[in-house]
Protein backbone atom coordinates (compact mmCIF):
# COMPACT_ATOMS: atom_id res chain seq x y z
CA UNK A 1 0.00 0.00 0.00
CA UNK A 2 2.01 2.73 0.77
CA UNK A 3 5.25 1.58 -1.47
CA UNK A 4 2.82 1.82 -4.08
CA UNK A 5 2.31 5.52 -3.19
CA UNK A 6 6.07 6.22 -2.52
CA UNK A 7 6.79 4.53 -5.77
CA UNK A 8 4.55 6.24 -8.41
CA UNK A 9 6.36 9.19 -8.37
CA UNK A 10 9.83 7.91 -9.25
CA UNK A 11 8.02 5.44 -11.48
CA UNK A 12 6.80 8.29 -13.49
CA UNK A 13 10.39 9.75 -13.61
CA UNK A 14 11.23 6.74 -15.01
CA UNK A 15 9.08 6.83 -17.88
CA UNK A 16 9.63 10.76 -18.50
CA UNK A 17 13.66 10.33 -18.94
CA UNK A 18 13.15 7.46 -20.82
CA UNK A 19 11.24 9.32 -23.36
CA UNK A 20 13.45 12.16 -23.04
CA UNK A 21 16.40 10.32 -24.06
CA UNK A 22 14.66 8.30 -27.09
CA UNK A 23 12.80 11.36 -28.49
CA UNK A 24 15.43 14.36 -27.51
CA UNK A 25 19.09 13.24 -25.72
CA UNK A 26 19.75 10.22 -24.72
CA UNK A 27 22.08 12.11 -21.58
CA UNK A 28 18.15 11.90 -20.04
CA UNK A 29 18.88 8.41 -19.52
CA UNK A 30 21.05 9.01 -16.33
CA UNK A 31 17.99 10.40 -14.69
CA UNK A 32 16.84 6.92 -14.78
CA UNK A 33 19.17 5.08 -12.49
CA UNK A 34 18.29 7.05 -9.30
CA UNK A 35 14.98 6.44 -9.80
CA UNK A 36 15.53 3.07 -10.43
CA UNK A 37 17.87 2.10 -7.50
CA UNK A 38 14.73 3.67 -5.29
CA UNK A 39 12.38 1.52 -6.97
CA UNK A 40 14.29 -1.39 -6.24
CA UNK A 41 15.26 -0.48 -3.29
CA UNK A 42 11.52 0.14 -2.21
CA UNK A 43 10.31 -3.09 -3.43
CA UNK A 44 12.99 -5.04 -1.17
CA UNK A 45 12.33 -3.17 1.83
CA UNK A 46 8.47 -3.53 1.09
CA UNK A 47 7.26 -5.85 3.11
CA UNK A 48 8.95 -3.35 6.62
CA UNK A 49 7.90 -0.49 5.11
CA UNK A 50 4.17 -1.58 4.14
CA UNK A 51 3.86 -3.12 7.73
CA UNK A 52 5.58 -0.19 8.83
CA UNK A 53 2.50 1.98 7.77
CA UNK A 54 -0.37 -1.22 8.64
CA UNK A 55 1.14 -0.92 12.28
CA UNK A 56 -0.08 2.76 12.25
CA UNK A 57 -2.86 2.49 10.39
CA UNK A 58 -4.47 -1.28 10.72
CA UNK A 59 -6.50 -2.62 8.45
CA UNK A 60 -10.39 -2.71 8.58
CA UNK A 61 -11.71 -6.09 8.96
CA UNK A 62 -13.78 -6.98 5.82
CA UNK A 63 -17.42 -7.89 6.47
CA UNK A 64 -17.12 -11.98 5.30
CA UNK A 65 -14.41 -11.36 8.99
CA UNK A 66 -17.25 -9.36 11.26
CA UNK A 67 -19.97 -12.02 9.99
CA UNK A 68 -17.22 -14.90 11.45
CA UNK A 69 -16.82 -13.17 14.53
CA UNK A 70 -20.29 -11.86 15.16
CA UNK A 71 -21.55 -15.62 14.22
CA UNK A 72 -19.04 -17.73 16.36
CA UNK A 73 -17.65 -16.24 18.74
CA UNK A 74 -20.30 -15.31 21.25
CA UNK A 75 -17.31 -13.00 23.84
CA UNK A 76 -16.98 -10.72 20.77
CA UNK A 77 -20.84 -9.09 20.52
CA UNK A 78 -20.11 -8.70 24.54
CA UNK A 79 -16.99 -6.39 24.17
CA UNK A 80 -16.97 -3.08 24.30
CA UNK A 81 -16.48 -0.66 21.52
CA UNK A 82 -12.97 0.00 22.64
CA UNK A 83 -12.81 -3.60 22.99
CA UNK A 84 -14.10 -4.68 19.52
CA UNK A 85 -11.91 -1.96 17.90
CA UNK A 86 -8.60 -3.41 19.62
CA UNK A 87 -9.53 -6.71 19.06
CA UNK A 88 -10.00 -6.89 15.47
CA UNK A 89 -6.88 -4.65 15.09
CA UNK A 90 -4.77 -7.44 16.31
CA UNK A 91 -6.80 -10.15 14.17
CA UNK A 92 -6.43 -8.01 11.14
CA UNK A 93 -2.56 -7.69 11.67
CA UNK A 94 -2.15 -11.29 13.08
CA UNK A 95 -3.98 -12.53 9.66
CA UNK A 96 -1.86 -10.12 7.28
CA UNK A 97 1.40 -11.14 9.08
CA UNK A 98 1.28 -14.95 9.48
CA UNK A 99 1.55 -17.49 6.75
CA UNK A 100 -1.26 -19.77 6.12
CA UNK A 101 0.52 -22.54 4.21
CA UNK A 102 -2.27 -24.97 2.88
CA UNK A 103 -1.72 -28.95 2.81
CA UNK A 104 -3.51 -31.18 0.11
CA UNK A 105 -5.63 -28.21 -0.94
CA UNK A 106 -4.30 -24.95 -2.70
CA UNK A 107 -5.15 -22.08 -0.82
CA UNK A 108 -6.16 -21.69 2.99
CA UNK A 109 -9.54 -20.14 3.37
CA UNK A 110 -10.24 -16.79 4.63
CA UNK A 111 -12.59 -18.23 7.19
CA UNK A 112 -10.00 -20.63 8.50
CA UNK A 113 -7.45 -17.72 8.65
CA UNK A 114 -10.29 -16.25 11.02
CA UNK A 115 -10.78 -19.04 12.74
CA UNK A 116 -6.97 -19.70 13.64
CA UNK A 117 -6.34 -15.59 13.95
CA UNK A 118 -9.22 -15.07 16.69
CA UNK A 119 -8.78 -17.89 18.83
CA UNK A 120 -4.94 -16.81 19.62
CA UNK A 121 -5.93 -13.26 19.72
CA UNK A 122 -8.55 -14.17 22.41
CA UNK A 123 -6.17 -15.34 24.21
CA UNK A 124 -3.25 -12.78 24.01
CA UNK A 125 -5.77 -9.32 24.56
CA UNK A 126 -4.15 -8.69 27.43
CA UNK A 127 -0.37 -9.24 26.42
CA UNK A 128 1.68 -6.70 24.01
CA UNK A 129 3.28 -9.75 22.75
CA UNK A 130 0.35 -10.69 20.98
CA UNK A 131 0.68 -12.25 17.79
CA UNK A 132 3.42 -15.10 19.51
CA UNK A 133 5.92 -13.88 16.05
CA UNK A 134 8.06 -16.81 16.59
CA UNK A 135 4.67 -18.95 15.55
CA UNK A 136 3.28 -17.04 12.97
CA UNK A 137 3.38 -20.60 10.45
CA UNK A 138 0.20 -22.10 10.78
CA UNK A 139 -0.01 -25.44 8.45
CA UNK A 140 -3.49 -26.98 7.65
CA UNK A 141 -4.65 -29.62 6.81
CA UNK A 142 -8.27 -31.02 5.84
CA UNK A 143 -8.83 -34.00 8.13
CA UNK A 144 -6.11 -35.62 10.20
CA UNK A 145 -2.67 -36.02 9.59
CA UNK A 146 0.56 -37.91 10.07
CA UNK A 147 3.72 -36.08 10.66
CA UNK A 148 7.54 -36.27 11.30
CA UNK A 149 6.83 -36.08 15.30
CA UNK A 150 3.44 -38.37 14.96
CA UNK A 151 4.58 -40.68 11.75
CA UNK A 152 1.91 -43.81 13.28
CA UNK A 153 -1.06 -41.43 14.37
CA UNK A 154 -3.31 -39.78 12.28
CA UNK A 155 -3.78 -36.68 15.22
CA UNK A 156 -6.08 -33.01 14.59
CA UNK A 157 -3.19 -30.79 15.86
CA UNK A 158 0.39 -29.91 16.88
CA UNK A 159 2.92 -27.70 17.71
CA UNK A 160 6.80 -27.98 16.00
CA UNK A 161 8.86 -25.70 18.08
CA UNK A 162 12.38 -25.85 15.80
CA UNK A 163 10.20 -24.29 12.52
CA UNK A 164 7.69 -22.76 14.72
CA UNK A 165 4.65 -24.01 13.32
CA UNK A 166 1.45 -25.11 14.55
CA UNK A 167 -0.62 -27.26 12.56
CA UNK A 168 -4.42 -28.01 12.61
CA UNK A 169 -6.79 -30.50 10.25
CA UNK A 170 -9.80 -28.07 9.43
CA UNK A 171 -12.22 -30.86 10.31
CA UNK A 172 -11.79 -30.13 14.01
CA UNK A 173 -10.87 -26.99 14.35
CA UNK A 174 -13.94 -25.57 12.57
CA UNK A 175 -16.48 -27.32 14.74
CA UNK A 176 -14.48 -26.29 18.53
CA UNK A 177 -14.10 -22.66 17.06
CA UNK A 178 -17.43 -22.39 16.36
CA UNK A 179 -18.86 -24.31 19.52
CA UNK A 180 -15.82 -24.71 21.71
CA UNK A 181 -18.74 -26.36 24.33
CA UNK A 182 -19.90 -29.12 22.08
CA UNK A 183 -16.15 -29.40 20.19
CA UNK A 184 -12.60 -29.01 21.77
CA UNK A 185 -11.13 -26.39 20.40
CA UNK A 186 -7.42 -27.07 19.36
CA UNK A 187 -6.68 -24.02 17.71
CA UNK A 188 -6.48 -22.65 21.55
CA UNK A 189 -5.62 -25.95 23.07
CA UNK A 190 -2.05 -25.16 20.68
CA UNK A 191 -1.93 -21.45 21.17
CA UNK A 192 -1.70 -22.58 24.96
CA UNK A 193 1.38 -24.64 24.16
CA UNK A 194 2.97 -21.78 22.58
CA UNK A 195 1.88 -19.31 24.99
CA UNK A 196 3.80 -21.18 27.29
CA UNK A 197 6.97 -21.33 25.28
CA UNK A 198 6.84 -17.30 25.36
CA UNK A 199 6.11 -16.99 28.80
CA UNK A 200 7.74 -19.38 30.65
CA UNK A 201 8.63 -17.63 33.80
CA UNK A 202 4.49 -16.58 34.46
CA UNK A 203 3.27 -18.32 37.85
CA UNK A 204 1.25 -20.51 36.03
CA UNK A 205 -0.89 -23.14 39.00
CA UNK A 206 0.27 -26.35 39.57
CA UNK A 207 -1.03 -29.36 37.66
CA UNK A 208 -0.87 -33.38 38.18
CA UNK A 209 -2.88 -36.32 37.32
CA UNK A 210 -6.03 -35.00 39.35
CA UNK A 211 -6.13 -31.82 37.69
CA UNK A 212 -8.08 -34.45 34.77
CA UNK A 213 -10.91 -34.78 36.94
CA UNK A 214 -11.46 -30.99 38.02
CA UNK A 215 -11.13 -30.59 34.48
CA UNK A 216 -13.59 -32.81 33.42
CA UNK A 217 -16.04 -31.41 36.18
CA UNK A 218 -15.62 -28.31 34.48
CA UNK A 219 -16.71 -29.55 30.75
CA UNK A 220 -18.01 -32.74 29.69
CA UNK A 221 -14.54 -33.36 27.91
CA UNK A 222 -12.59 -36.29 29.75
CA UNK A 223 -9.18 -36.90 29.54
CA UNK A 224 -9.62 -40.53 27.19
CA UNK A 225 -12.26 -38.12 24.98
CA UNK A 226 -9.82 -35.09 24.18
CA UNK A 227 -6.93 -37.67 23.47
CA UNK A 228 -9.19 -39.23 20.61
CA UNK A 229 -10.67 -36.35 19.41
CA UNK A 230 -6.49 -34.65 19.60
CA UNK A 231 -5.14 -38.08 18.51
CA UNK A 232 -2.36 -37.94 20.38
CA UNK A 233 -1.79 -38.73 24.36
CA UNK A 234 -2.17 -35.46 26.18
CA UNK A 235 0.69 -35.17 29.06
CA UNK A 236 0.51 -31.69 30.49
CA UNK A 237 -3.15 -30.83 31.56
CA UNK A 238 -2.07 -26.68 31.35
CA UNK A 239 -3.13 -26.31 27.65
CA UNK A 240 -6.55 -27.90 28.52
CA UNK A 241 -6.95 -25.61 31.59
CA UNK A 242 -6.07 -22.58 29.41
CA UNK A 243 -8.85 -23.51 27.21
CA UNK A 244 -11.32 -23.78 29.43
CA UNK A 245 -10.52 -20.72 31.19
CA UNK A 246 -11.65 -19.02 28.48
CA UNK A 247 -14.12 -21.35 27.19
CA UNK A 248 -15.35 -22.59 30.32
CA UNK A 249 -15.46 -19.85 32.65
CA UNK A 250 -18.15 -19.55 35.06
CA UNK A 251 -17.76 -23.42 35.46
CA UNK A 252 -14.01 -22.85 35.50
CA UNK A 253 -14.16 -20.49 38.71
CA UNK A 254 -16.38 -22.96 40.71
CA UNK A 255 -14.30 -25.59 40.57
CA UNK A 256 -10.85 -24.05 40.58
CA UNK A 257 -11.50 -20.99 42.08
CA UNK A 258 -7.47 -20.28 43.14
CA UNK A 259 -6.65 -21.65 39.70
CA UNK A 260 -8.75 -19.08 38.17
CA UNK A 261 -7.07 -16.28 39.78
CA UNK A 262 -3.63 -17.16 39.10
CA UNK A 263 -4.81 -17.55 35.27
CA UNK A 264 -6.40 -14.24 35.50
CA UNK A 265 -3.03 -12.88 36.55
CA UNK A 266 -1.05 -14.73 33.55
CA UNK A 267 -3.11 -13.54 30.52
CA UNK A 268 -4.60 -9.86 32.36
CA UNK A 269 -7.72 -10.77 31.67
CA UNK A 270 -11.12 -11.95 33.57
CA UNK A 271 -12.97 -13.76 30.72
CA UNK A 272 -16.15 -13.14 32.88
CA UNK A 273 -16.27 -9.92 32.32
CA UNK A 274 -16.61 -9.89 28.60
CA UNK A 275 -17.11 -6.50 28.36
CA UNK A 276 -14.09 -5.22 29.30
CA UNK A 277 -11.32 -8.40 30.08
CA UNK A 278 -8.56 -6.84 29.82
CA UNK A 279 -7.56 -6.33 33.82
CA UNK A 280 -4.66 -3.74 33.40
CA UNK A 281 -4.31 -1.84 30.45
CA UNK A 282 -1.69 0.91 31.85
CA UNK A 283 1.01 -1.64 30.26
CA UNK A 284 -0.27 -2.57 26.96
CA UNK A 285 1.76 -0.42 24.11
CA UNK A 286 0.55 0.81 21.27
CA UNK A 287 0.19 -1.82 17.97
CA UNK A 288 2.90 0.76 16.74
CA UNK A 289 5.16 0.14 19.03
CA UNK A 290 4.72 -3.52 19.47
CA UNK A 291 4.04 -4.97 16.39
CA UNK A 292 7.66 -5.45 14.42
CA UNK A 293 7.85 -7.43 11.53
Amino acid sequence: MLVRIIAFPFIVGVIIAGYMAFEYDPAYSKYMIPCVLVLVSLYMLSPQINWWWYKRNPPELDDQMKVLLKKNFPFYLEFSPENKKAFGDRLGLYIMGAEFIPKVFEVVPEEVKGFIGASLIRMTMGKNNYRLPKFERAVVYPTAFLSPQHPKKFHASEIFEEDGVVIFSIEQLIPGCENPKRSYNIAMHEFAKVFMLEYPNLNYPATNEETWEDLHKISRYSKKYLEEYIGLELGDPMPVMINHFFNFSKEFQEVLPKEFEQLKLVFNQDPLNQYDPVLDKSGLKSLAEVSGV
